[in-house]
């Protein structure tokens, strides 16, 4: 297959992914990037006029949340603030509720009782559409494993989220660009995930969620897949791009080095935060 074959491929699935209405059928197992990581606004680290004003600024609040799964309480009523700029790490035993907490900050689950806003939009006050609007412009999510598409070059899918938000591809590219440089893989750019390493494919993952400039990055796990001098420069980055760019994050982990790296470090137990 020559390249402006697979370029024809590749384009024909951006189409189909615009278009389809249940990705589950296309993607299968990539289609839960896709349908919470399609922010519409692009990671621009030049021109931010609101970035001084946000310094500080309350960001997050979840307020008396509860979650049930069927006769068992998962969320026993979690209250938290978060500030724009903080990372933030929630760490706790295997059942604590960790997970659940964060699909429900990341709208990607609905809590039984209580509110999340953020930015002072309160959640389950939108309805699914505005919903997934407000998703996909102000948050973003990276898994412990990276999720990148196989079909698409690193820069690629570094720009898909971008691409599927209707940005033009050479705005894409450039914002690609500059993040795919930042993160020290420039030189992988045009390198399919088959041909990276395991810390290179987690970093293109990294440059994925930020290049739509969302409000927070939830991680879960971010590290959990990585050796031990890969996952220290990836807790190494997170701290860097806060610092570059007033980057918020909510991590959940099990790794104590990185937790203990955060600004605060919340301890999660039986659905309840103790820290």
């Amino acid at each position: 297959m020559n390249n402006c074959e697979i370029t024809i491929r590749k384009f024909q699935l951006i189409v189909k992914l615009l278009h389809i209405s249940n990705l589950n059928l296309l993607l299968g197992k990539y289609c839960l990037f896709l349908v919470i990581n399609l922010p519409l606004k692009i990671y621009n680290k030049f021109n931010n006029d609101d970035f001084e004003k946000s310094l500080n600024r309350k960001m997050l609040t979840a307020k008396n949340i509860k979650k049930n799964y069927g006769n068992l309480q998962v969320l026993k009523g979690i209250d938290l603030e978060i500030n724009q700029g903080e990372v933030i790490s929630i760490v706790g035993a295997s059942g604590a509720g960790k997970t659940t907490l964060l699909q429900i900050l990341g709208t990607l689950d609905k809590a039984d009782s209580g509110e999340v806003l953020l930015n002072g939009v309160d959640y389950s006050l939108l309805k699914d559409k505005e919903l997934a609007k407000f998703r996909n412009e102000k948050i973003s999510f990276i898994f412990q494993f990276h999720n990148l598409m196989p079909e698409f070059t690193a820069i690629e899918n570094v720009c898909l989220p971008a691409w599927i938000g209707g940005k033009a591809n050479a705005e894409s590219t450039k914002k690609a660009e500059d993040l795919i440089q930042l993160l020290g893989l420039k030189e992988r750019a045009k390198h399919f995930p088959s041909e990276l390493s395991g810390g290179e494919q987690q970093r293109v993952a990294v440059a994925r969620a930020l290049i739509n400039s969302p409000s927070v990055v939830f991680a879960d796990e971010p590290s959990g897949n990585l050796d031990s001098k890969n996952a220290e420069e990836l807790h190494q980055l997170f701290f860097e791009l806060r610092k570059q760019f007033n980057q918020t994050f909510v991590i959940i982990t099990h790794n104590e080095h990185l937790a203990n790296m955060a600004d605060r470090k919340l301890v999660m137990q039986d659905g309840i935060i103790l820290v």
